[in-house]
């Protein structure tokens, strides 16, 4: 019998610590690498990393924020996902297979791919120094296949499940939580049995195991966490398997190993906007907070 996501719900108040914010000029974006613990700033023609477990204690002087220049690097900020790749900044064109480097010069077009071009709703991400995406539609059909980008020949390859291993159906506009060598997937929309022409919401939630290549379908969202199906809630990867995503007063905190969803009031309102990040293994929410149109803070605040 196939368990639920997810079952239980703890309420509970939680003291949270002043914010503390740390201005950089002309700062467009944040991303965090949770295998590195770093978080990625993209500001107006550079860009920089700042180690997510010393962000309380530093500023835009500190010797431990490294900056890279690449001119106009800003202007891709806004629809653009960003990825550490060894020394290298990556980052993709929504729903393509085109893939950029930011260099100090230029920035770059380093792909040479002419398959999985059009992936538009896929679900994106880094493992490894490596990028990854699965899902996604386009040319009038969804995808079923997990894809990554080979720096070395500039295309996308295929990973195949083992065989016998029943994939999900094709997704688009879907969710996920990277954790470990675990891949959760939830959400999104997929096509009606009997009628590919029509589209459904999903609530199934798949687990793709790295170490195996295997598939398994763990349960559904219940009506408590459907929240994670919308794409207009921006989910947050938190620690050990976990994310949140913040309401007018409180934080839901959604913990996929565990089976549960906990709710923590909070004294303030909590603006979050495109680019928020979270600490992994930590207590500590870093978010941006839009202060003007070509400027954000970069804050953290105590859980």
């Amino acid at each position: 019998m196939r368990r639920s996501i997810i079952l239980a719900m703890a309420f509970g108040l939680s003291l949270i610590a002043p914010a503390q914010t740390i201005h950089f000029n002309s700062l467009r974006r944040a991303q965090m690498d949770q295998e590195k613990g770093l978080i990625i700033l993209v500001l107006k023609d550079s860009w920089a990393l700042v180690p997510a477990d010393s962000i309380d204690r530093c500023n835009p002087a500190s010797a431990c924020v490294r900056y890279f220049p690449a001119p106009g690097i800003g202007e891709f900020s806004k629809d653009h996902y960003f990825h550490l790749s060894g020394n290298d900044l990556l980052f993709t064109t929504p729903g393509s297979g085109m893939v950029y480097r930011a260099g100090p010069d230029c920035i770059a077009r380093i792909d040479q791919s002419f398959d999985h071009r059009v992936q538009a709703g896929a679900v994106e991400f880094t493992r490894r120094d490596t990028i990854w995406r699965h899902g996604g539609y386009g040319a009038f059909s969804a995808r079923t296949v997990l894809t990554y980008f080979d720096k070395i020949n500039g295309g996308w390859e295929v990973l195949r499940p083992v065989r016998g291993e029943e994939p999900p159906p094709a997704l688009w506009n879907h969710r996920h939580l990277l954790d470990g060598d675990s891949l959760w997937l939830f959400g999104g929309t997929r096509f009606q049995e009997n009628n590919p022409g029509t589209g459904l919401a999903s609530t199934a939630v798949w687990l793709f195991n790295f170490k195996t290549r295997t598939w398994k379908r763990v349960g559904n969202l219940t009506p408590e966490a459907t929240h994670l199906e919308r794409r207009d809630v921006q989910i947050v990867p938190w620690q050990h398997g976990k994310l949140f995503y913040p309401t007018e007063g409180s934080i839901r905190i959604f913990d996929f190993r565990n089976n549960t969803l906990e709710l923590r009031t909070e004294p303030v309102v909590v603006t979050m906007v495109p680019g928020t990040i979270g600490m992994p293994g930590g207590s500590v929410l870093h978010y941006l907070k839009r202060s003007e149109e070509h400027t954000s803070e970069l804050q953290s605040r105590g859980l």
